[in-house]
């Protein structure tokens, strides 16, 4: 399996654009209205920032937003999960920067909003593979997790009952 990924991983070509979000994407203020999957978005209003986890969430479905969120659509062939990937990469530099502690995001800021991403269709789907199969792993250690704590718990009740 690791000889079987290192060779895909040196057919990989890795090079790579830096660009304004702008220069690839449209941002804007949501209007109750109906936003399709596959558009990233982002709470704008009342935004206090979480220390864990992606500001950005990735709609898997058409969803009614409210005027809270920016929509973020892209204007190229850039795979949704993999653009969500990048903006979450580039996202704590700039909050830093352009936005610091203020509990809301100015719309005025993505202007500033600048990341990296492969030119290359295959690199982008061969990341995200990884990522997903890496998700899976993950999901699968926190349900055992999640298991064991009610055992635990079961086993406590049942020592001192």
């Amino acid at each position: 399996m690791k000889e079987l990924m290192k060779r895909a991983m040196d057919s990989l070509d890795l090079s790579y654009r830096h660009v304004r979000l702008l220069d690839i994407a449209t941002v804007e203020r949501a209007a109750k209205r109906i936003y399709p999957a596959g558009n990233i978005i982002i709470q704008v209003s009342a935004a206090k920032r979480m220390n864990i986890g992606s500001p950005f969430i990735l709609l898997t479905d058409d969803t009614m937003l409210e005027s809270k969120y920016a929509v973020i659509s892209s204007k190229t062939d850039i795979e949704p999960e993999y653009f969500a990937a990048v903006l979450e990469l580039a996202e704590p530099q700039w909050h830093h920067k352009y936005v610091g502690d203020n509990i809301n995001i100015q719309m005025e800021a993505f202007r500033y909003f600048e990341l990296d991403y492969h030119t290359n269709p295959d690199t982008r789907k061969f990341i995200i593979d990884q990522q997903k199969a890496l998700q899976h792993e993950i999901d699968i250690v926190e349900k055992q997790i999640a298991a064991d704590k009610r055992l635990k718990e079961y086993m406590l009740n049942k020592l001192f009952a």
